[in-house]
C-alpha cells in the first residue's frame, strides 16, 4: 500500500491560488461589464423620459395657441423629468437664441410667436448636453453626440 503524503493529498482536492484568482478575475470583469450596462440603460431611460416630457409640453404649448392665438411665454405645465423625485433633466423655454450641434439649425428663442424648450440635464457630463424642442417639430442637441443617438429608441 503507497501512502499519500499531506501536500499530494491537499493538491488532489483543492483548487490553486492561481485558479482562484482567474476566476476572481472573470467574475469582476462580468460585473463590470453588467454595472456598466445597467448604467447606460438608466441614462438611455431617462433620456427618453425628458423626451416624452418635451413633447407632452410642445403639445401643451399648441393648446395654448390654437386657444389663445399664441404660445405661453409663462411657466410651463412640466418643469422637470421625472415628474417625481430628484430631476435628471429640467424643463424650461429658451430665453435666447440656441445653436444645437447642428450646424444648419438654430433654435429661436421663446416669445409668443414660436418656442423653443430645452430639457438640461442634471448631469453635467451628458454627452447630448441639452435637448431641444421647437414649435415646428425640429429636435437638437447642444452636446458632442449626434442626434440621432440620442433620440429614444
Amino acid at each position: 500500500m503507497v501512502r499519500q503524503t499531506h501536500l499530494q493529498a491537499s493538491r488532489a482536492t483543492g483548487f490553486t491560488t492561481l485558479e482562484l484568482l482567474i476566476a476572481l478575475t472573470i467574475v469582476g470583469l462580468l460585473i463590470s461589464v453588467a454595472v456598466l450596462s445597467w448604467y447606460d440603460h438608466a441614462v438611455a431611460k431617462e433620456r427618453r423620459h425628458a423626451w416624452l416630457a418635451l413633447q407632452d409640453v410642445a403639445d401643451w404649448q399648441l393648446g395654448q395657441q390654437r386657444q389663445f392665438g399664441q404660445f405661453s411665454t409663462g411657466p410651463l405645465p412640466i418643469r422637470q423629468s421625472p415628474a417625481e423625485g430628484d430631476p435628471a433633466y429640467t424643463l424650461s423655454l429658451a430665453p435666447q437664441a440656441v445653436k444645437p450641434n447642428s450646424p444648419e439649425l438654430v433654435f429661436p428663442a421663446s416669445d409668443a410667436a414660436g418656442f423653443t424648450l430645452q430639457a438640461t440635464p442634471a448631469d453635467a457630463e451628458d454627452p447630448c448636453g441639452v435637448l431641444l424642442l421647437n414649435h415646428l417639430g425640429q429636435r437638437g442637441v447642444t452636446g458632442a453626440k449626434p442626434l440621432r443617438d440620442c433620440l429614444p429608441k
